[in-house]
């Protein structure tokens, strides 16, 4: 089985669960949920649209399906072994990332599309992290598993969206976007680490404000494609969708980090899990991937 095969088998899976699980998005089940369609779908399908070889297309399939079924069962050992195989896969893109950063030079784009295959990594352990009950620093479970989805849609797919940009379209706001994707995810890391420990909002309120205006800047990017002369409908309407969700999630990030300072109630976990996740996971890597394999399958005009 190649790669689309074993997101479209990822799919009826994930529908599955769905249907057994029926969580409230405000809940930590919707969470699960998010991180199952990760690993069962948009992963295998990043990995086809990153050329991966496909003899590894069954072993990716079957870790994500491993992993996505562990996280509905109670934590401990049993589950955080099942959950160790898709960290195999993390290590893999790992490796794959590094090795286009070496050629950071030579392909544009290729400094955020690698470092998105390296900070799956990351999303991966904590998923591990997550099934085996364990809690970092004293972090509650559901900032683990949290930080396990965070870096699997942010950490991982939204670099490849704006290094695929760069890619698509040089120049130096896009360029800029990609850059700052990648100081993003360890800038977050470290804010909300500190705020976690000492109670410091500034941190992640910085690091907050990057990954918005590199979110901006990537919906601005993508809906400079859509009107581009030539570019399919289909593209259009997927770039222009994108976009509308890259602007929507990216600003509730930024009102959510500066909570500190100006809290709104209705922005909290469980609102922030129902709809900046949610968009996040569904709109942002479903139209950012069907973007990209529309326009490798078709491009311009």
């Amino acid at each position: 089985m190649n790669y689309p095969k074993m997101a479209l088998l990822g799919a009826g899976i994930w529908l599955l669960l769905l249907y057994w699980v029926q969580p409230n998005a405000r809940q930590d089940e919707w969470a699960r949920l998010l991180l199952a369609l990760a690993v069962l779908v948009w992963t295998p399908l990043a990995f086809q649209l990153l050329h991966y070889a496909q003899r590894f297309a069954v072993w990716t399939g079957m870790a994500g399906i491993l992993l996505a079924v562990s996280l509905f069962f109670p934590s401990g050992l049993a589950m955080g072994t099942l959950a160790c195989g898709w960290l195999l896969v993390a290590l893999w893109a790992f490796q794959q990332g590094v090795a286009r950063l070496r050629e950071w030079r030579n392909l544009p784009g290729n400094m955020a599309i690698g470092a998105g295959q390296v900070f799956l990594l990351v999303g991966s352990l904590w998923a591990v992290f997550d099934r085996f009950g364990w809690r970092p620093l004293g972090f509650d479970p559901a900032i683990v598993l949290l930080t396990a989805v965070h870096f699997h849609y942010a950490g991982f797919l939204f670099p490849l969206l704006a290094g695929w940009l760069q890619e698509l379209s040089p120049g130096v706001a896009n360029r800029l976007a990609a850059l700052l994707a990648i100081l993003a995810i360890p800038m977050t890391a470290v804010g909300i680490t500190v705020m976690q420990v000492s109670g410091v909002y500034w941190p992640e309120a910085i690091a907050a404000a990057v990954v918005a205006l590199s979110g901006w800047l990537c919906g601005f990017g993508y809906l400079r494609l859509a009107m581009r002369g030539g570019t399919p409908f289909g593209a259009r309407f997927a770039a222009i969708a994108l976009a509308l969700c890259l602007f929507f999630t990216m600003t509730l990030a930024l009102g959510y980090a500066m909570r500190g300072y100006y809290p709104l109630e209705f922005l909290n976990i469980p609102s922030m899990r129902a709809w900046h996740g949610s968009v996040n996971a569904l709109g942002v890597a479903g139209f950012g991937l069907y973007f990209r394999w529309l326009w490798s399958c078709e491009g311009p005009g």
